[in-house]
């Protein structure tokens, strides 16, 4: 029937139509292989009626290499997954033998108990596992010290992952190495940085991959992130529709913000990594809070009475970067 009928599956047929539930024309359908994490690779697919048992095969190729032919003799069998052969849902295999840099392919073949498949379903392209990227990577100003300290995490599918990891960090033309063990979160770096300046680093988690046979060593390096760093050379004040202002009126119980921002240039409002602001206030003629957003501090201010008020603000990094802002309360 299968013979004369292409459409014909012969996989659907129930028991007493065939005789026994039969694997040979099956395909398995929606091949993926994805880098799950270190010495990991996460195979999904979708499952098959009556088919219950799945036959993973496995091939070592070089970075860029060809597909390898279906006949190659280097196809190894890895796992084979049960089934019950009832449902079609998706499938989720984790292989946990991947060499860490190692590049492969990935082949299914459906079974029974009775018979193979024919078909042999390959992944359309090759998948390797290395270190997944670091997380939450930020650069902070580094009190008592013209530098900066970069803080950052680690994907929790890499938790189970015992090794020692190098963070390489480079900025510009120049470079720093910090060696740092298992679950280290942390690095400074100790370089003056002058305001008005910035820089970019970029952060590069990297495992170290022993062969047990040759004993040699190899780096294996994940995806490298970049984050900012800048610092600030100059205070600006914004009005709430960010036009720039260099003094304010308003009329007493009357309320606004004023935005300030530290900046490493006016020119498009540029805001520096280290923003932190502190203010001191001269007057009683408004009460001031501060709130903070993403870029800037909103300086909240209620006029009280009449009078006038001056507002100081300065960067936390470097508090001879200041400026000053009168505002004025009048009687309607």
């Amino acid at each position: 029937k299968a013979k004369e009928d292409i459409s014909y599956n012969l996989a659907d047929c129930s028991e007493p139509a065939v005789g026994s539930a039969t694997s040979t024309f099956s395909e398995v359908k929606s091949l993926t292989a994805t880098n799950y994490s270190t010495g990991k690779i996460q195979l999904k697919w979708n499952l098959l009626k009556l088919i219950t048992k799945y036959n993973i095969e496995r091939i070592e190729v070089t970075e860029g290499g060809s597909t390898p032919s279906a006949d190659d003799s280097n196809w190894k069998l890895i796992h084979s997954f049960p089934s019950d052969g009832k449902k079609t849902s998706q499938a989720t295999y984790i292989d946990e033998t991947a060499i860490p840099g190692q590049y492969y392919y990935y082949r299914i073949q459906p079974a029974t108990d009775k018979s193979e498949s024919v078909n042999k379903t390959a992944t359309k392209k090759s998948v390797v596992s290395i270190p997944l990227s670091l997380t939450g990577l930020t650069a902070h100003y580094y009190s008592g010290n013209t530098g900066a300290k970069l803080t950052w995490g680690y994907n929790s599918k890499e938790a189970d992952t015992k090794y020692q990891t190098r963070v390489e960090v480079t900025y510009g033309n120049e470079s720093f190495y910090e060696v740092t063990t298992d679950a280290a979160t942390s690095c400074i770096d100790y370089t003056k940085l002058s305001s008005g300046s910035e820089r970019s680093y970029k952060v590069t988690p990297i495992y170290y991959y022993t062969d047990p046979a040759s004993g040699k060593t190899r780096e294996v390096r994940g995806k490298t992130k970049t984050v900012a760093y800048s610092k600030p050379s100059e205070i600006g004040f914004y009005d709430k529709d960010y036009n720039e202002i260099s003094s304010y009126e308003l009329y007493v119980g009357e309320s606004t913000t004023i935005r300030g921002y530290a900046l490493i240039s006016k020119d498009g409002r540029k805001a520096a990594t280290v923003r932190g602001l502190s203010y001191s206030v001269s007057g009683d003629a408004c009460n001031i809070s501060k709130g903070e957003e993403d870029d800037h501090s909103n300086f909240n201010i209620e006029a009280k009475n009449a009078g006038e008020v001056t507002l100081t603000v300065w960067a936390d990094c470097n508090s001879n970067i200041r400026k000053s802002i009168k505002i004025k309360v009048k009687k309607r």
